[in-house]
């Protein structure tokens, strides 16, 4: 479980709570490596974007896997059979066909490779589910 500095909206109910004596060193220094790692986190989530668009305009079905490589290491990237679905409606319809038992956990990934074993089955669900790639990054020699 992380910790998290308050936002703004939770002053209200920080102010009631009791003061606790403590280094006031350690407060700010932990304070700081919050924001720190918040920095942090943001600036990744859009250096992985940036990185998923380059992947998904360079990979295709017929080369679904491919690798950027950098002076410290490699990013593999690959291509990934997901969907949307509304969940509610393809369980309904699956248990009416006595399937759902088999796709017990519905999520994007496993249904579409599922649904791409069972071309009967994508073909009534077709109108309910939108198949679409998703593009998995991995770091490795770091």
């Amino acid at each position: 479980m992380s910790a998290t500095v308050p936002r703004p909206l939770q002053t209200t109910i920080a102010s009631e709570l009791p003061l606790l004596e403590g280094p006031a060193e350690l407060v700010d220094q932990y304070l700081d490596l919050v924001q720190e790692r918040r920095a942090i986190e943001d600036r990744l989530a859009f250096v992985r974007a940036e990185l998923e668009l380059a992947a998904a305009t360079a990979l295709s079905d017929a080369a679904p896997r491919g690798r950027f490589v950098g002076a410290r290491g490699a990013i593999a990237a690959r291509l990934q059979p997901t969907c949307a679905f509304d969940r509610q409606a393809v369980a309904r319809e699956l248990q009416r066909m006595g399937k759902l038992a088999e796709v017990a956990i519905l999520q994007g990934p496993g249904l579409a490779r599922y649904l791409g074993k069972e071309p009967q089955l994508a073909a009534r669900l077709g109108d309910m589910v939108r198949m679409r790639r998703s593009i998995v990054l991995m770091a490795a020699d770091l």
